[in-house]
């Protein structure tokens, strides 16, 4: 009976998270490959597509999928700054290419506001370069989020939860969800009232990772 109630309860928490979050929609290759007369926005986003492959070594078809996404950039080049930060934080071809993947416009976000401070907290928290990589490769959508109001306190939660960084790691490449939801409102608050009810560390761990 009891681990039928963690489940619900970790499970109803965790729901009322953000899973509203869209992952962009696939745009066809062969659309701007292969038609015979394409759109303006279609020839507008090439130089992107061009870009992307001839400087950052990007496939053709995630070029142009990024540059189909991307059709109200005007220069190219203003991807640079955020695909060289990247590399240089430790991402890998395919660290950078995740990212693109499910979220190209963050290519044309503000490095100063928007990246760098996110990428602070997981420093200061004592992730390692890999593991960032790894957790944002995996959502890249935790790097919308605000450092003070959600990042920051959802780890520590965590950590009070799991007891490690290398759980909260382990959990956060399962899913970064734990990082898009106030846990102070959702998840906490249960987990208190099951070990109020005697139910030990162990058990709510396996639970929070089998969900």
């Amino acid at each position: 009976m009891a681990p039928r109630i963690i489940r619900s309860l970790v499970a109803f928490s965790l729901n009322k998270s953000c899973r509203s979050e869209k992952p962009i929609s696939c745009y066809s290759i062969s659309s701007v490959f292969f038609s015979s007369s394409p759109t303006q926005e279609s020839r507008a986003s090439l130089p992107l597509a061009d870009h992307l492959v001839e400087k950052h070594s990007f496939s053709p078809e995630l070029a142009v999928k990024t540059a189909s996404s991307l059709t109200y950039v005007k220069d190219p080049r203003k991807c640079d700054t955020i695909i060289s930060f990247l590399k240089e934080s430790g991402f890998s071809k395919s660290h950078i290419e995740a990212v693109v993947k499910r979220k190209p416009n963050l290519l044309y976000s503000s490095l100063e506001k928007t990246i760098k401070p996110k990428f602070k907290i997981f420093q200061d928290l004592g992730f390692s370069t890999h593991d960032v990589a790894d957790i944002v490769a995996s959502d890249p959508w935790i790097l919308t989020r605000s450092v003070d109001d959600r990042i920051a306190p959802s780890i520590t939660d965590l950590k009070t939860v799991l007891g490690s960084n290398d759980d909260v790691v382990k959990l956060l490449k399962i899913s970064a969800w734990f990082l898009k939801s106030d846990l102070q409102k959702t998840m906490m608050p249960n987990i208190e009232f099951l070990r109020n009810c005697g139910i030990c560390s162990s058990q709510i761990v396996s639970y929070v990772f089998s969900f």
